[in-house]
C-alpha cells in the first residue's frame, strides 16, 4: 500500500484562531477556548462545532498541539487545521504533527510560525484504512491516561474536601464534644492552637541550580524539581526534572526526604502566580540511587513533627494557593513573581490540632494521596510506551495492516 508525502493545506484546511480575541474574553462558563498555551479559559460561544487540532502559534509552547472535539474556540495567537476531502483523517493528521520541533518556526527571541509555513509543511499519509488504525492504537493510551487523569482529580478533590471539612469548618470526628474558643483567626477547637509558619517548621533551605556538566568544582549528580515540574511530579511523574552536577556542600542538606515538601518561592507569572507545593512521599522516593533535591528557586520545608504533620502542612499549602491566600505574599521584580519567603515564615498562620487528630486524618487521605502518585507513574509509562510507538507507527516502521482493529463507519 502506497504512502504519500503531502503539504498538510493539501489535505487539511488551515488557519488562523480568532486574531481578535484573547484571554481577556474568557467567561466563567461556556466552551473551550485554546490560547498558544492550551485549553485554558471558557468562551460563551463556539467557533467550532467539529474535530479539529489547535496548535500553538507564537512563543514558549510554539509548535504543540491539541486534538479537540466537541465544541471549541481558539484564540489570537494560535491556529487550527481539519482534515478535508477523502485523502486525510483529522486524528492521524494530530499524531503525524505532534512532534513540535517538525513545525517550521521563525524567530529567535520570540518563535513563531506561519500560515503559509504551515500549509506547506509536509507529511507523510499511508492509505486512510491505514491511517484509522494507526490512531486506534495512539488513542487507545491517550484515552487510559485521560481516565487516569480523571481518577486523579477526583482523589484530589476528595482528600481536599476532607481537609476543608476538617480543618477549615472544624467538622471533624469527635468535634460535637469539643466547645470552640477564641483566636486570632476567629473561633476554634478548644486544644487547637494558631501559630506562624516559622513555628511549625524544623527545617528550610534553597540552593543553587547547579552545573550542566561535571567539572572539579561540581561533581555531585542530583535530579532537580523546579517549580515548573511541580504539578506533574505530584501526579507521579518525574520525567521533566533535568540533573544537574552539585557542589558537594550545595546538595549536602538538600536531599528530598519522605515528609519534605519542595514549595516554590520564585519564577511565577500573571498566568501561573507563585507559590505551589509538592509533598514528598514514599512512592517520589527514588530508589535507583540518584538523589533528588529542589531547584533554587523552590525551598526545602521540613515540619517539625511534633507540631504538625507533613500531610497537614500540605494540605493547608494547597488551599492557600487555591484561595489564593499566599497571593498577598508576592511581589513582582523585572517582569517575575516572587514570594517573601521570610514574611511568610513571620506570618502565614496555620492552625495546628493535637497530633491524634492530625494522625486519624492522614490515615484518612493517605491512601487517596498514595493512590494519586501511583495512578500518575501509570501514566508516566503509558506516555512513555506511546512516544515510542507513536514516530515508528507515523513512519510506517511498525506495520498495522494486518491487525483486527474495527473501522469507523465511516471509514468503512
Amino acid at each position: 500500500m502506497t504512502w504519500e508525502r503531502v503539504p498538510l493545506g493539501e489535505v487539511a484546511t488551515v488557519s488562523w484562531g480568532d486574531t481578535s480575541t484573547t484571554k481577556a474574553a474568557y467567561s466563567s462558563t461556556g466552551h473551550t477556548a485554546y490560547s498558544a498555551s492550551g485549553p485554558d479559559g471558557l468562551l460563551p460561544y463556539a467557533d467550532h462545532t467539529e474535530q479539529g487540532v489547535v496548535v500553538s502559534a507564537i512563543g514558549a509552547k510554539c509548535g504543540k498541539t491539541w486534538l479537540t472535539s466537541e465544541k471549541w474556540s481558539c484564540i489570537k495567537n494560535t491556529m487550527w487545521f481539519r482534515a478535508h476531502g477523502d485523502r486525510a483523517f483529522t486524528p492521524f493528521l494530530y499524531y503525524a504533527t505532534a512532534d513540535p520541533g517538525m513545525w517550521p518556526r521563525r524567530g529567535a527571541a520570540q518563535p513563531f510560525v506561519s500560515l503559509g509555513d504551515a500549509r506547506a509543511m509536509q507529511v507523510t499519509l499511508p492509505p486512510l484504512p491505514v491511517q484509522h488504525k494507526i490512531t486506534a492504537v495512539l488513542s487507545a493510551y491517550d484515552d487510559l491516561i485521560e481516565n487516569n487523569n480523571r481518577r486523579i482529580k477526583t482523589l484530589e478533590e476528595m482528600a481536599q474536601r476532607i481537609y476543608r471539612e476538617w480543618f477549615v469548618d472544624f467538622r471533624y470526628p469527635g468535634h460535637e464534644a469539643v466547645p470552640l474558643v477564641d483566636s486570632e483567626l476567629g473561633p476554634i477547637p478548644a486544644g487547637w492552637d494558631v501559630r506562624s509558619l516559622g513555628g511549625v517548621v524544623a527545617f528550610h533551605i534553597g540552593g543553587g541550580w547547579g552545573a550542566g556538566e561535571i567539572s572539579d568544582s561540581h561533581h555531585h549528580f542530583a535530579r532537580v524539581i523546579r517549580g515548573t515540574d511541580i504539578p506533574r511530579v505530584r501526579r507521579g511523574d518525574m520525567t521533566s526534572c533535568p540533573g544537574r552536577y552539585h557542589t558537594a556542600a550545595n546538595v549536602r542538606h538538600r536531599i528530598l526526604a519522605e515528609g519534605d515538601i519542595v514549595f516554590e518561592v520564585s519564577g511565577g507569572s500573571k498566568d501561573q502566580p507563585v507559590g505551589r507545593s509538592l509533598l514528598i512521599n514514599e512512592e517520589l522516593v527514588d530508589g535507583s540511587g540518584t538523589e533528588t533535591i529542589c531547584a533554587s528557586f523552590c525551598k526545602l520545608v521540613r515540619s517539625d513533627r511534633s507540631v504538625i504533620l507533613p500531610e497537614l502542612l500540605q494540605f493547608r499549602f494547597l488551599d492557600a494557593y487555591e484561595s489564593g491566600e499566599i497571593g498577598v505574599y508576592q511581589v513582582q521584580s523585572t517582569g517575575i513573581t516572587n514570594l517573601q519567603f521570610s514574611q511568610l515564615l513571620k506570618s502565614f498562620p496555620i492552625v495546628t490540632p493535637p497530633i491524634e487528630i492530625q494522625k486519624t486524618f492522614v490515615q484518612r487521605v493517605g491512601a487517596m494521596i498514595s493512590a494519586v502518585t501511583l495512578v500518575g507513574v501509570q501514566s508516566s509509562n503509558l506516555r512513555a510506551c506511546r512516544d515510542l510507538l507513536l514516530p515508528r507507527l507515523i513512519s510506517g516502521e511498525i506495520d498495522v495492516t494486518d491487525l483486527d482493529i474495527a473501522m469507523p463507519e465511516a471509514a468503512a
